[in-house]
């Protein structure tokens, strides 16, 4: 997937999306926007979707993602935490086989 992209293109993907999560932390926006779609299966599996894809393009885990994706779902923040931390480890390694398979 990264092999798709030139390294301008994945500093600018990744700066914009550091940026957009640092935002989320002190702005909390991410919970006005979805909080109404917390019972759509539909909207579960597109968040998990993109998390996973913006994830393995960044090259991170996935925790700054998905953690306050589970909050604004309804999850307790300490099954966020640990639903994170799992998440992060299929993440991390579908990320390193793409990595491997692109080049």
């Amino acid at each position: 997937m990264a092999g798709c992209f030139s390294g301008n293109v994945l500093r600018l993907a990744f700066e914009a999306m550091a940026f957009v999560i640092a935002a989320n932390i002190v702005f909390v926006f991410q919970t006005r926007l979805m909080s109404y779609l917390r019972g759509s299966a539909l909207t579960h599996r597109v968040s998990a979707t993109v998390i996973g894809f913006i994830s393995a393009l960044m090259g991170i885990g996935g925790g700054s993602l998905s953690e306050s994706t589970l909050v604004v779902f309804g999850a307790t923040m300490h099954a966020a935490v640990g639903t994170s931390a799992a998440i992060g480890v299929a993440i991390a390694i579908s990320g390193t086989l793409g990595f491997i398979i692109s080049g």
